[in-house]
C-alpha cells in the first residue's frame, strides 16, 4: 500500500514537505463490557487532532492495533463498536487483527477474521450497510490482507497478525503455515535494497501481541525471534515495534542508518486505549502516540 492511494496524492505531498508525519495508534478498543465512554473519549480527543486546511499537520491515518470486536455476533457489532465511535473521525482508519478478531464461535462467527476482512480488506472502498443504515458514510478500506506494508512520507510501515492465541503471539499459522514469516522476509529484503539506494525512510513493525510484558497479555518471546531472525538476515530493523493490550508503554533508542542491527536493542512500545486515556501515568509522549505529538 501507498499512503498516496489512501489520502491522496495532495496530502501525502503535504506531509513530505512539512518534513514529519504524524498518526494515531490505538489497539482493545473492542468492549467486552459494552460501555462505550472509554472508546468514545478517546476517538474525541483523537478527532480534535484534525484542523481543516492542514493536511500537513494532521495525522495521516488511525493504525488500529487489534481487537476490533470481542465475542460473538462480530459483523453486526461493526455498527456499534467501530462505524459509530469513529463516526466524527475525519481520517482513514488502517488495521491489524487482534487474537479476538480471529477467534471462532461455531454458530456466529465460524469463520476465522472474517468480520475484520470484510472492513478492513474489502475488494474496492464502499460503505457498509450498516454503517449507511444509520447515517454513517465511512467506507472500508482496501488492505491486501492481515499482514500488509504501508509506503509513507518519513515511513514503512509493516503491519503484522501474531494470530489468535490469548498470548504469546506467533507469526506462523495454522499448522505452522508460514506464509507471513516468508513474506516479512522477502519485504524486509526488499526494503534493505531500497536502502541501500538511499530511502532512508525509517521502518516500523506493528502487532497486537508485545514482545515484552509486565501484565496483561504475555510477552511473545517466539514472535520476537521470527521478527529478529528475519531483520538479521535482511540486515536491516525497525527504529520502533508497536504493540498492545498490556499495561506499560516503553521506548528504546533504535540503531541508526548506518548501525548493524542488534536485535538486544529492538526498541518495543505498548500501547492500549485505557492508557492512553490516562498518558501522565506512562512515558507515551516520548513515543509521539499520543494526540498531538509528530511520530
Amino acid at each position: 500500500m501507498d499512503l498516496t492511494d489512501i489520502i491522496g496524492r495532495s496530502g501525502a505531498q503535504a506531509i513530505q514537505e512539512s518534513g514529519s508525519i504524524r498518526f494515531h495508534a490505538v489497539g482493545d478498543t473492542g468492549r467486552a463490557s459494552g460501555n462505550s465512554t472509554d472508546q468514545d473519549d478517546v476517538a474525541e480527543a483523537m478527532s480534535s487532532d484534525f484542523r481543516v486546511g492542514h493536511d500537513a499537520t494532521n495525522p495521516a491515518f488511525f493504525l488500529h492495533l487489534g481487537d476490533v470486536i470481542y465475542g460473538h455476533r462480530k459483523k453486526g457489532l461493526y455498527r456499534d463498536e467501530f462505524y459509530r465511535p469513529y463516526m466524527k473521525y475525519p481520517g482513514k482508519i488502517l488495521g491489524i487483527p487482534g487474537n479476538h478478531d480471529g477467534e471462532i464461535f461455531r454458530d456466529t462467527d465460524p469463520k476465522s477474521l472474517q468480520a475484520f476482512l470484510d472492513n478492513f480488506c474489502a475488494a474496492r472502498a464502499a460503505v457498509p450497510s450498516i454503517a449507511s443504515e444509520v447515517g454513517i458514510f465511512r467506507e472500508t478500506m482496501t488492505q491486501p490482507g492481515v499482514y500488509w506494508l504501508l509506503k509513507a512520507p518519513f515511513l514503512n510501515l509493516i503491519g503484522l497478525y501474531s494470530n489468535v492465541a490469548e498470548g504469546p503471539g506467533d507469526l506462523r499459522g495454522a499448522n505452522s503455515d508460514n506464509k507471513q514469516i516468508k513474506w516479512l522476509q522477502a519485504t524486509l529484503v526488499d526494503l534493505k535494497k531500497a536502502k541501500d539506494r538511499g530511502d532512508n525512510r525509517a521502518l516500523i513493525i506493528a502487532t497486537h501481541h508485545p514482545a515484552f510484558s509486565e501484565g496483561g497479555h504475555s510477552g511473545s518471546e517466539k514472535m520476537l525471534e521470527q521478527v529478529d531472525q528475519a531483520c538479521t538476515a535482511a540486515g536491516t530493523g525497525p527504529l520502533e515495534h508497536l504493540a498492545v493490550a498490556v499495561g506499560i508503554a516503553e521506548r528504546g533508542e533504535g540503531p541508526s542508518a548506518d548501525e548493524q542491527v542488534d536485535p538486544d536493542r529492538l526498541p518495543v512500545a505498548v500501547i492500549d486505549e485505557e492508557h492512553l486515556r490516562h498518558p501522565h501515568q506512562h512515558r507515551l509522549a516520548a513515543l509521539g502516540l499520543i494526540p498531538g505529538h509528530d511520530a
